[in-house]
């Protein structure tokens, strides 16, 4: 078994939410890969033994739970190395495996981060309180 080969690229997207049974539609929707290659990614784990399938519910079996662990951590370093290069003072509020909110102890003003929360209200001349 490759399974380097087996969970890299979009295998590790799905991974990232096997945490409880889910069926392929929702793991399909949930990482952004095509449904097709979500069929092929979990026929190819089903037949080494790293999931298993009761109806149309897909789960990870034993020892392999630990592979969404990995996959989270793998995506969180990604997201801190990527929002470290532009901020101080990392806290991560929540993430998924392409997206993620971060409170940080200075200004950000790079491409493809936004400002959310009570510092964006003034823009908009919506008081706080």
């Amino acid at each position: 078994m490759d399974l380097p080969a087996l969970i890299a690229g979009s295998g590790l997207q799905i991974l990232y939410y096997l945490d409880q049974g889910r069926t392929a539609t929702e793991l399909a929707e949930r990482s952004g890969v095509s449904q097709a290659t979500v069929y092929r990614r979990l026929d190819d784990l089903q037949l080494v033994g790293v999931i298993g399938k009761s109806k149309s519910w897909y789960r990870l079996n034993d020892p392999f739970t630990v592979l969404v662990s990995i996959a989270r951590g793998l995506f969180h370093q990604k997201h801190r190395r990527e929002a470290g290069e532009h901020a101080a003072g990392l806290n991560f509020l929540w993430e998924t495996h392409d997206e993620y909110l971060f409170a940080c102890d200075s200004d950000i003003s790079a491409e493809g981060f936004h400002l959310t929360g009570p510092a964006l209200f003034g823009e908009f001349d919506v008081p706080l309180l």
